[in-house]
């Protein structure tokens, strides 16, 4: 539990069960939510802001979530949601199609594209890549991961 108690982690403070409904507690985010960076776009980003929110996930990340973090991190580095399907022009079924190859998985997955606006060190994006290996024995491990981006700095 010490590698969630970072400043850019949202603590959980408590769950209120008293009500109707239940309500989660955190801490106030004052600069907003990574949701929110990466939908609205709002903050400058430079690479090496990006490089440091890669950098704190991975800190905070279980051995489980190098999947996980490749897919977060993707969203940071193009600042839109993986694979963008809010904002899609195609059809519904063309959508339904999209969801169900990435769920599926395989030998060729669907993964989110890595394109951006900004100039992202290569190493990061292979780091990523290696992140969502279909096959969870060919991802590197979290501790490597860390290990890879207290390199990178």
């Amino acid at each position: 539990m010490r590698k969630l108690d970072h400043d850019n982690v949202n603590r959980f403070i408590g769950l209120s069960i008293d009500g109707p409904e239940y309500i989660a507690i955190w801490r106030m985010c004052p600069r907003g939510t990574l949701q929110e960076l990466v939908s609205k776009g709002s903050l400058l980003v430079d690479s090496f802001f990006i490089f440091c929110i890669m950098r704190d996930i991975a800190e905070a990340s279980k051995e489980g979530d190098v999947f996980s973090f490749a897919i977060i991190s993707s969203e940071v580095v193009t600042r839109k949601e993986a694979w963008n399907i809010h904002e899609r022009k195609e059809r519904t079924d063309v959508i339904l199609e999209m969801l169900y190859m990435i769920r599926k998985g395989g030998h060729d997955p669907l993964r989110p594209n890595l394109e951006s606006d900004g100039e992202i060190n290569p190493a990061l994006l292979h780091l990523i890549r290696d992140c969502w290996a279909e096959d969870p024995s060919d991802r590197p491990t979290a501790d490597t991961v860390c290990s890879t981006l207290k390199v990178s700095t």
